[in-house]
Formats: C-alpha cells, sequence, structure tokens
C-alpha cells in the first residue's frame, strides 16, 4: 500500500517529512480516520496486530505538525 511505504519512507529519514506532510498530510488524516474501523475489525478478526500501525502513525505524525 502507497501509504504503508510513506510511512516507511518518513520513519527511516529517506523521505523528507516536511515534503510529505505538505503534500499528503491531509489526504492521509482522512484516509486514516475514515478506514480506522475496517482496519480494527479486520485485525481482530485475523488475530492480528493493527494492520494501519503505519497509516496511523504517519497521519498522526502530520496533524501533530500542525499541517
Amino acid at each position: 500500500m502507497f501509504l504503508d511505504e510513506m510511512s516507511f519512507c518518513r520513519s527511516s529519514a529517506a523521505c523528507d517529512g516536511d515534503i510529505l506532510d505538505g503534500f499528503f498530510c491531509e489526504y492521509t488524516t482522512r484516509f486514516s480516520r475514515a478506514y480506522a474501523p475496517f482496519y480494527a475489525r479486520l485485525s481482530q478478526d485475523i488475530g492480528a496486530k493493527p494492520i494501519d500501525a503505519g497509516l496511523r502513525a504517519l497521519s498522526m505524525d502530520c496533524a501533530s505538525r500542525g499541517e
């Protein structure tokens, strides 16, 4: 998933966080909110750790920057 790749890119410092935020923060935050119930249910049903952990981290990080 593209957003997981963005999360990895930011966490590994391979990408510039300010550029990612400028282009994708609003979209990432809306996507994370919209699909959080689906990902929570899917994670519970398959017995996995939260499969949207990278997405949530990315959206919380950019939101905390005030984007």
